[in-house]
């Protein structure tokens, strides 16, 4: 679709949009929009909405508190801040520092998450990178699939520590999921239900209740817990 026949739109301060089909779109400050928005580009620094479903032929760069009432759908979805999206996530690039929610699946062909995540649905991505620091409540994702899935939590060697309690009852930082399938994991601080991979390296702090692999266990750390181990 060629966007460039559209008209751009912007709020500077505090207003709102209607929905509709734009060019570009920039918000600085706090700014609603007020239905399906469809655009080349959309940019936000500060505190934006979109009530509706949002498409997006390039980047939706977002800074500040950004929530979408609806889907989104776009070739990059680059966060800052907090990120949420009641509906269903499809991107090819998703790049979030923060924290990003999704209220149903979330799909892309790279996926690096660099502080809290939230996703109700699957998560689906060829590679998938996720270091864990802090979030607003849990960090937990329904199932995971992928090519290459990583994930670790962030070491501080300053006097900052975050703080979270496991579902067993320990302090830390855990990232918790029903299912894990790829073809490749690398995971620490992870507590999951079952782990179904080729290859896999279970790091730290890991509670894998099944750990079914095709592959080779690379390595499982003696900080780690797996109930059952099934070679497939």
């Amino acid at each position: 679709m060629d966007y460039s026949s559209y008209k751009s739109t912007s709020i500077s301060g505090k207003g709102s949009i209607g929905g509709g089909t734009y060019n570009q779109v920039e918000i600085s400050g706090s700014g609603k929009v007020n239905g399906d928005i469809n655009c080349a580009s959309f940019d936000s620094s500060g505190s934006a909405k979109v009530d509706g479903n949002l498409t997006c032929a390039g980047t939706v760069d977002v800074s500040g508190a950004f929530k979408v009432e609806g889907n989104v759908k776009c070739e990059t979805l680059d966060g800052s801040g907090a990120v949420k999206i009641t509906g269903n996530v499809e991107a090819t690039d998703i790049d979030v520092s923060g924290a990003l929610s999704v209220g149903g699946d979330c799909s892309a062909e790279c996926v690096e998450i660099n502080g809290g995540i939230k996703v109700v649905g699957l998560l689906n991505a060829e590679d998938i990178d996720i270091t864990i620091s802090s979030a607003i409540g849990d960090i937990r994702i329904g199932q995971i699939g992928g090519g290459t899935v990583k994930i670790k939590r962030r070491h501080f060697d300053g006097p900052i520590r975050f703080v979270f309690t496991s579902k067993a009852g320990k302090k830390s930082t855990y990232l918790s999921t029903e299912l894990i399938e790829a073809d490749r994991v690398e995971l620490e601080n992870v507590i999951a239900d079952t782990v179904r991979t080729i290859d896999a390296v279970i790091g730290d702090e890991c509670e894998i209740g099944t750990l079914e692999y095709s592959g080779e266990i690379i390595e499982i750390s003696e900080k780690a817990k797996v109930g059952n181990i099934v070679k497939i």
